[in-house]
């Protein structure tokens, strides 16, 4: 009998003279079996040596971290410094620059829809560069001669989940927890050899259970007929007494009076007297400022209590889309191109007040975007000789209210004359702060514009 035997070894290079860049590769496989919360890739940058995500608060503030909606800088790669990482989608720079969100990404591929990803963290090739703490650079896939393709998704809700104490205790049902994820990818041949095709998308929806505690104005703080009695306070354990300020007066060390308002002999001794039977009478109640109380909310919790006394369920609710495509085609034997397109519209609407109508503040239509779209050709001109050009445009929108301005109230419909401003193209109500209440109404609007344009050329 004869016996024939084939060994094989493999091992990584002692030294690496390809390319100046060290780091680490997460492979295909890792990026589809390793369990990832969320499904949002930069996720596993902790796996990588002395990189970790630095983020520690979590919760209320609806902040994550982990899924395809958020976007982040608050990461550190290779022992690096913070802020000043890079992220690139096939070459193509998806980083924020300047500002305090300097490093934060725009984009988070689904896992689906990548080939690798390399953590670099020793970026010395020249390519790389306003990076002093690494650079993540990811690659899509490519389609190939065959037709391949998968869906999938992800359900979770919470149905076996227990309530939360403060929505018992305030007797409110329990919210529900729902999250879907769900996309697929498909690629294949456009003509064999030549020109090839590779899409992706993804859909998130969610929505996460949150109970807001606030503070609103209870009811014997509220105008009647009589007016206001500051005696009625002492349901919330304490008695407050209401002075009235037309009383003002100047007063001398000993209490007596000395002097009148604005020629005072002791300029920081004043005194005022009580509200007959502490009670402010309707005649000084402003039918404005009577207005405003009435847009917050009665409480809704057991007792008196002057703060935290009004629980609602204010789900946080998320939901994005993103689809991505990539077509390679070859011109001739020396020349081959690709395109690729990545696009991702999502919102975010979540109550911080819980309160309605006007007087809500929130997160409301928050709303991100980002586009990204790149040409690239490699040619060879010679042997020794290998050419790659890239012309890429990203683009990032991140848009929202604090205020839900579809319920925006013109000031004059409760009695109060504000001037126009120029800035600004509507007439809605100020943004209501009572000292120890939750503030009332939001009218602010931010939003902000990311372009990067881009053209890399690589020999």
């Amino acid at each position: 009998s004869q016996t024939q035997t084939v060994e094989v070894n493999a091992a990584p290079p002692l030294l690496e003279n390809a390319t100046g860049s060290g780091g680490s590769i997460l492979t295909q496989r890792q990026l589809e079996n390793l369990p990832l919360n969320g499904r949002q890739v930069y996720t596993l940058l902790g796996t990588t040596p002395g990189s970790q995500f630095a983020q520690t608060q979590f919760g209320a503030t609806g902040y994550s971290g982990t899924r395809g909606w958020d976007v982040s800088n608050n990461y550190t790669l290779g022992g690096g410094v913070q802020n000043y990482q890079q992220f690139t989608l096939n070459g193509t720079n998806i980083t924020e620059q300047t500002g305090g969100g300097a490093g934060t990404w725009f984009i988070a591929p689904n896992v689906d829809a990548l080939q690798e990803v390399n953590v670099m963290t020793t970026t010395y090739d020249a390519r790389y560069s306003r990076t002093g703490g690494g650079t993540v650079n990811m690659v899509v896939k490519s389609g190939s001669n065959n037709f391949h393709g998968n869906v999938y998704e992800y359900f979770n809700n919470g149905h076996l989940n227990a309530n939360n104490f403060q929505s018992n205790v305030a007797g409110i049902a329990k919210p529900m927890f729902h999250e879907n994820q769900f996309g697929g990818t498909f690629g294949g041949p456009i003509k064999k050899d030549k020109i090839v095709f590779f899409g992706s998308f993804e859909g998130y929806r969610e929505s996460i259970p949150f109970t807001v505690t606030s503070s609103t104005v209870p009811g014997y703080l509220r105008p009647t007929a009589d007016g206001v009695n500051f005696n009625n306070t002492a349901q919330s354990g304490v008695t407050y007494q209401i002075y009235d300020p037309l009383t003002t007066t100047c007063i001398n060390g000993a209490g007596a009076i000395a002097g009148s308002l604005g020629n005072c002999s002791s300029p920081n001794h004043y005194a005022r007297q009580l509200f007959p039977n502490n009670t402010i009478p309707t005649s000084r109640i402003n039918p404005a400022g009577a207005a405003l109380l009435n847009l917050y909310p009665s409480p809704n919790t057991a007792g008196a209590a002057l703060s935290n006394n009004f629980v609602a369920n204010a789900p946080d609710v998320y939901d994005y889309n993103q689809p991505m495509a990539r077509v390679d085609y070859d011109t001739s034997d020396k020349t081959r191109w690709y395109s690729l397109f990545a696009f991702q519209h999502g919102t975010e609407d979540r109550n911080t007040n819980g309160f309605t109508g006007v007087a809500e503040r929130c997160n409301c239509a928050h709303t991100r975007q980002n586009l990204t779209a790149s040409q690239d050709m490699t040619h060879i001109f010679s042997p020794t000789l290998v050419a790659d050009f890239k012309l890429s445009f990203v683009r990032f929108i991140d848009f929202g209210n604090n205020g839900n301005l579809t319920k925006a109230v013109n000031p004059t419909s409760i009695g109060l004359n504000m001037p126009a401003i120029p800035t600004s193209p509507g007439a809605n109500l100020p943004e209501i702060t009572l000292g120890g209440f939750t503030t009332a109404v939001g009218n602010q609007i931010s939003d902000t514009v990311w372009n990067n344009f881009i053209f890399d050329n690589d020999w």
